[in-house]
């Protein structure tokens, strides 16, 4: 019996990170979703959003809660 509860969860396991991993590459972004934007990073430096495209494919943007 252990075993077979073994053998379903990990089946369950292999099955959600494989329909995760397709919902996560099927997904097709709209170049123009977001409109550019410009904000100061901890350097005081003014970053737009179409600058950072020119040179990369993607960006992410972290937003820090609070004073470090």
């Amino acid at each position: 019996m252990k075993g077979i509860i073994k053998i379903l969860s990990v089946t369950a396991i292999i099955l959600l990170l494989a329909i995760g991993q397709q919902a996560c590459s099927s997904h097709e972004t709209d170049p123009g979703l977001v409109q550019d934007f410009s904000l100061t990073d901890v350097y005081n430096n003014k970053i737009s959003l179409s600058n950072l495209l020119e040179d990369n494919e993607s960006v992410t943007i972290v937003f820090f809660r609070g004073h470090f």
